[in-house]
């Protein structure tokens, strides 16, 4: 497996997928974000490496960050003049993660007055919350749909229920009417409650078909508010993984772009470096020849 670079490095800092953060590492980021990205010039490699050897002096544990006594000889070293009081206060004001340590990188941006959220921002330059919103607002809008649906659904179903419990108290309010009368009336009502009950038999095997067409339609149409809900989730999901994946190829893209200037500003370095060292060897070997011919030439007198 290949090794990752520093930008996914940093991410899973972030997310706390691995907690191995070496001064190299530590220095080659802040590298990487100060000076390659941004172009500061006042960020140098030499400088930030010197620091790094300065810090690294002090982790003798190489924990890549140094407890509370360690930090304050690292900064007693370089303000002689400052009280014990006065170099707790500033430690307490570098710790930006108020984890009681130092690392390299909170020294870093004390050292170079650089700012720990610039540090800590994604290294995407792309809205990736806008193109997220947008894909899942219509996800968002079908599950809407879906919920008119199922009022509309219920809405149905309460009023054929209502319909019911009426026909049920109309016809006890009559029977109870019934009860009250006498006679030659009663009877009547008695004859005509019985017809009324007749023509309902009559009619039942309709009243029951119409019944079970009804309740087969409310059922179908509850089967398809749950289809739409099961899309509506469908689609949500998929807007969600698809902005994600945006997000994972911009971040990418980004990331090659900066990896790739900051090997070649790292390239430059050492080469810089190396023709410096050729030059002194070379400088060195001409001296010694220039010797050597002296000290011939005094011989030989």
């Amino acid at each position: 497996m290949a090794e990752d670079n520093i930008t996914t490095k940093w991410h899973k800092w972030l997310l706390n997928e691995e907690d191995d953060k070496t001064i190299d590492d530590q220095a080659e980021y802040f590298l990487f974000k100060f000076n390659t990205a941004s172009g500061d010039e006042d960020v140098t490699r030499d400088k930030v490496l010197d620091l790094k050897v300065e810090y690294g002096k002090f982790d003798d544990k190489h924990k890549g960050e140094l407890e509370v006594d360690q930090a304050m000889r690292l900064l007693e070293s370089r303000h002689e003049t400052k009280t014990f009081t006065e170099l707790r206060d500033l430690l307490k004001s570098i710790d930006k993660n108020n984890n009681n340590k130092l690392s390299l990188l909170e020294w870093l941006c004390a050292f170079f007055n650089k700012s720990w959220d610039t540090l800590m921002e994604p290294d995407a330059e792309v809205d990736v919350e806008a193109i997220k919103a947008e894909l899942v607002a219509e996800a968002k809008k079908k599950e809407e749909e879906a919920a008119k649906a199922e009022v509309a659904y219920q809405r149905a179903r309460g009023e054929s229920q209502a319909v019911k419990e009426a026909a049920i108290a109309l016809k006890a309010a009559k029977l109870e009417e019934e009860k009250k009368l006498t006679g030659v009336r009663k009877a009547n009502a008695f004859f005509t409650r019985i017809a009324e009950e007749s023509q309902e038999d009559a009619n039942s095997d309709m009243t029951i078909e119409q019944q079970v067409r009804h309740e087969a339609q409310l059922r179908k149409e509850k089967k398809l508010i749950k289809q739409k809900e099961e899309e509506a989730r469908r689609e949500r999901e998929e807007a969600e993984a698809k902005a994600a994946l945006i997000a994972e190829e911009e971040m990418k893209k980004a990331g090659v772009a900066k990896e790739k200037a900051y090997e070649d500003e790292k390239a430059r370095v050492a080469a810089e470096e190396e023709a410096k060292k050729k030059k002194e060897d070379d400088e060195r070997a001409a001296s010694r020849a220039r010797l050597k011919e002296r000290m011939k030439m005094f011989e030989q007198n």
